[in-house]
């Protein structure tokens, strides 16, 4: 279990910080000679990203990191609105605390990422997505989260905060949703989240190796 969980983050952190780009093959044999692994946990790492809808299977061909163009992205991010905000509603209806938490945990490691120079891109990616993630995972309603881990959030994720002029801005209103959960004011999350959502979303607003170059990739 440990060995397959160093494998899943070893290959999310890549797609994290650009070693993995929409299109690249995962290889097993090649990663696991990096980590030190048998082949065996990286395999099943890899089956169980390709399950949620991280990376893609093909038949006689291998896994790869799905391919998503700029107008796919922009058009699931309707989407992405729409399942989480009803995640949220859901959260709101039956959370008893334990959201919350793992949403401030997750919101504190976006800040701690954000506030380091150069800025730790895989980091910010990571925190970032799994704020999100936590909190479609929290409502417990399983259509919404099979159907959000079809999305390409990672790519989504990396975009948006390349797209970003200030990514304290991405920390402040990731707090300022906590906030509105802790109060219980489902109209103010839900009106927070949008905000935050469609806001970041603006992918390709800034060219790409620009963006990312500001934000210490590159350096």
């Amino acid at each position: 279990m440990k060995m397959r969980s160093m494998a899943r983050d070893s290959i999310l952190r890549r797609m994290a910080d650009g070693s993995l780009t929409a299109g690249d093959w995962v290889r097993e044999e090649t990663l696991a000679a990096e980590l030190g692994i048998s082949r065996t946990p990286v395999r099943e790492a890899v089956r169980e990203l390709a399950s949620e809808g991280v990376l893609e299977t093909l038949r006689n061909r291998g896994t790869r990191v799905p391919t998503s163009s700029s107008s796919e992205l922009n058009d699931s991010g309707d989407l992405r609105v729409l399942l989480e905000c009803l995640a949220l509603r859901r959260l709101l209806e039956r959370d008893e605390g334990t959201g919350v938490m793992d949403l401030r945990a997750a919101a504190e490691a976006f800040e701690e990422a954000a506030g380091t120079t150069p800025l730790e891109v895989s980091a910010l990616v990571a925190a970032e997505a799994t704020f999100h993630s936590a909190l479609v995972q929290r409502s417990g309603d399983r259509a919404v989260l099979a159907a959000y881990r079809t999305l390409p959030v990672l790519a989504q994720t990396r975009a948006s905060l390349a797209a970003a002029e200030d990514v304290m801005d991405v920390s402040r209103s990731q707090f300022q949703l906590i906030e509105a959960i802790e109060a219980d004011d489902v109209e103010l999350a839900v009106a927070v989240l949008t905000l935050h959502l469609r806001r970041f979303a603006a992918i390709a607003r800034t060219p790409r190796s620009r963006a990312l170059e500001d934000m210490g990739e590159g350096r």
